[in-house]
């Protein structure tokens, strides 16, 4: 679901889906279906492995594309598997894979 058509790396846990574009320790980026509010927390849960669940706190959205908005937050209270998860999901974006 990215400009790449890529897999969706995250799905939410209210819908939708997400790429990561970028992670740097608790902030990350992502080319999602789905925009946010700020300030809404939002969970999901990382695809290749549904046992690292998160939840961002959006700082903000914005429409990149037709259906797709990059999405940027903070990741709240995260585990040291949950960011490493997303650097891993990051690097891959950056790859293209």
């Amino acid at each position: 679901m990215s400009d790449e058509r890529r897999p969706a790396a995250i799905a939410w846990t209210s819908g939708g889906d997400a790429t990561v574009v970028r992670a740097d320790g608790v902030q990350i980026r992502a080319r999602s279906s789905v925009p946010f509010p700020p300030g809404t927390p939002v969970g999901g849960t990382v695809r290749a492995n549904a046992t690292v669940a998160f939840v961002v706190k959006v700082t903000s959205s914005r429409r990149v594309a037709n259906g797709i908005w990059e999405v940027r937050g903070r990741l709240v209270s995260p585990s040291a598997a949950t960011i490493a998860a997303f650097a891993r999901l990051a690097e891959g974006e950056a790859a293209g894979y």
